[in-house]
């Protein structure tokens, strides 16, 4: 049995912002665009391929902020996470690609297990939340 793998272009059906409202009363708008999808090849019959997907991790905070100075160093560490924020979703979508070459649809779904608020400011000086995410990968063929 061998594979091999191999980048496939791709092109961008649907890609959005998906809703969260925050029990801080702020809405966290996240959206993951994919920026390259690679295959596996598989050669034998009993294995289906499998998909590597690089995507960027794009999140925006909307409702009544308090802007401060922003931190010097935006990486989060265990100690910058202040507390768990409650939230309730408000509009999740798919993002959907579509490969010509292999005549499949790729779906793309966000999944947001848990978030946290952090001691941290971007750059603007907007709060910086991070969390627990993970994304969903299905292809489906085109007769």
């Amino acid at each position: 049995m061998a594979s091999k793998v191999k980048s496939v272009k791709f092109l961008v059906v649907w890609e959005d912002w998906n809703l969260y409202a925050l029990s801080d009363s702020k809405i966290l708008k996240i959206k993951s665009p994919v920026s390259r999808i690679n295959i596996e090849e598989i050669t034998d019959d009993v294995r289906k391929p499998r998909y590597a997907v690089d995507y960027d991790f794009m999140m925006k905070i909307e409702g009544e902020i308090d802007l401060h100075k922003p931190s010097d160093d935006p990486r989060i560490k265990q100690e910058d996470i202040v507390q768990e924020i409650n939230f309730q979703l408000m509009q999740v979508r798919p993002q959907i690609y579509y490969m010509d070459e292999l005549r499949e649809i790729l779906i793309i779904r966000p999944s947001i297990q848990k978030i946290f608020s952090t001691t941290k400011y971007d750059m603007k000086g907007y709060p910086i939340y991070t969390g627990d995410f993970s994304v969903g990968v299905t292809a489906v063929k085109i007769p």
